[in-house]
């Protein structure tokens, strides 16, 4: 008999598992290429990174944006899952039905493992190059230096936003006075307000002998004291008042105008932070 005829039916059921094999290169190679990417960090940021990483990063962009709503990496995640499940049930009935022939099971393992290979090699062209860049700090030729720790602790008792809301109350105050020594309606108007929050009035009492005559200090003192003791007098009364309202014995009389005594007094001991905004007529 011809050896052709004579040889076994299962003779090519082995190809599929050896035409994936080469496949696999694909894992080694790649984390060859990370290795030396990682050790020529500027090649892989004149190569990869500057060049050509931000065309992959628009067209990855521009792909997701068509799934408005939707996570494209979760959907992906989901599916390879229910996936890998399906397949997992469909070779277990092979299995144990006796359908399922070992070269079979070897070659569905081969698959899975080209596939994974290929998830890797993807993983370094999107994106996993980037992590072989060099580091921020050299591309902006920027020198790493001991500092002593009283620099740190000066830089953490600083604040930007703080700084620039300390240097705008700072332009506030000095118009104050330019206003009160050269405005006589604003000193009238001020002479007649409810003064100022505990804060501030302390903040205008120190300022005062840089931006006064030493004739005047006494007299805008004795205004300042003056106003702040009346609005306490007042706000004492009024919150006075509110805790009598939550007695029975005054349950029927009016509020009278304590109804936010204590917002004011929060406010005016520290500065508005609790309550209506004040002047929101000006909005």
């Amino acid at each position: 008999m011809d050896k052709a005829k004579r040889k076994s039916p299962y003779a090519g059921e082995w190809k599929p598992f050896f035409k994936k094999l080469p496949w696999l290169l694909l894992i080694p190679a790649f984390y060859g290429i990370g290795i030396l990417a990682a050790k020529y960090p500027d090649t892989t940021e004149n190569v990869y990174s500057a060049p050509l990483y931000p065309y992959i990063s628009r067209a990855l962009g521009y792909i997701t944006s068509l799934a408005r709503g939707v996570s494209i990496s979760e959907c992906v995640v989901f599916g390879l899952i229910v996936a890998a499940i399906v397949l997992v049930i469909v070779f277990i009935v092979k299995l144990f039905s006796g359908r399922l022939r070992f070269a079979q099971l070897m070659s569905f393992i081969m698959g899975v493992c080209v596939f994974a290979s290929f998830m890797f090699a993807l993983f370094y062209i999107d994106w996993g190059f980037n992590y072989m860049r060099p580091s921020l700090y050299k591309r902006m030729d920027l020198s790493l230096e001991q500092r002593p720790v009283e620099e740190l602790d000066a830089l953490c008792s600083t604040c930007i936003v703080c700084n620039a809301i300390e240097d705008n109350m700072s332009r506030y105050l000095h118009t104050f006075f330019h206003l009160y020594q050269n405005d006589s309606e604003f000193r009238k108007h001020f002479a007649q307000s409810k003064g100022v929050c505990l804060p501030h009035a302390v903040q205008l009492l120190k300022l005062a002998p840089q931006e006064l005559p030493s004739r005047e200090l006494s007299a805008f003192a004795d205004l300042i004291c003056n106003l702040e003791t009346e609005a306490f007098d007042r706000i004492q009364g009024d919150v006075s008042w509110f805790i009598k309202k939550f007695d029975y014995r005054f349950q029927a009389e009016p509020w009278k105008n304590s109804r936010d005594a204590v917002e004011r007094s929060v406010n005016k001991l520290r500065g508005w932070c609790v309550g209506k905004e004040p002047n929101p007529e000006e909005k």
